[in-house]
């Protein structure tokens, strides 16, 4: 990740934020995340390499390739057949745009790869599980927005703990 990009939370009992704990990857900096909500727009670029992951997704929407990538990868085994994850997307390019044209979408993915999974052979076997329930259809801004999967977005513009605009 780039300089300042990556941290650690600790939300305590006057968050909105739905997660108590945890780690935060942005592709600005991380103490831009802090609320109240207080500006429309506020961004970084580092104007660093995206990933060839993001961008494998971002390109089957006709989407741009990705920049200023924060990346988290681990080996993990478990015991058992079942292994969770909790996580909230939030982005400052909601709500501007959302299906803007521009080639501008911030996108999310989590990816597993190991026995028994099926992935995508074109992102070395890996399964995006980063995606709404029941579908294929991974975590962009505009493919969970309040137009698109809307039970899954949530309008942050005036939210207390978080700056960003949208959370999914």
């Amino acid at each position: 990740c780039p300089e300042g990009a990556v941290g650690t939370f600790l939300a305590g009992d006057n968050t909105d934020l739905g997660l108590e704990k945890g780690i935060l990857l942005t592709s600005g900096l991380a103490t831009n995340a802090v609320g109240p909500n207080q500006a429309g727009g506020i961004s970084e670029s580092h104007m660093t390499p995206g990933d060839s992951d993001l961008d494998y997704f971002s390109s089957l929407n006709g989407g741009e390739p990705s920049e200023d990538a924060c990346v988290v990868e681990l080996n993990v085994f478990v015991a058992t057949n079942e292994l969770r994850f909790e996580y909230i997307f939030g982005s400052e390019e909601y709500p501007e745009f959302v299906n803007s044209g521009l080639g501008v979408n911030d996108i999310f993915a989590l990816l597993v790869k190991g026995p028994g999974i099926m992935g995508d052979p074109n992102i070395d076997n890996q399964q995006n599980v980063a995606i709404v329930p029941g579908t294929n259809t991974f975590i962009e801004i505009d493919n969970v927005n309040s137009g698109s999967n809307w039970e899954y977005y949530r309008d942050n513009q005036n939210g207390t703990s978080v700056q960003y605009d949208g959370l999914t």
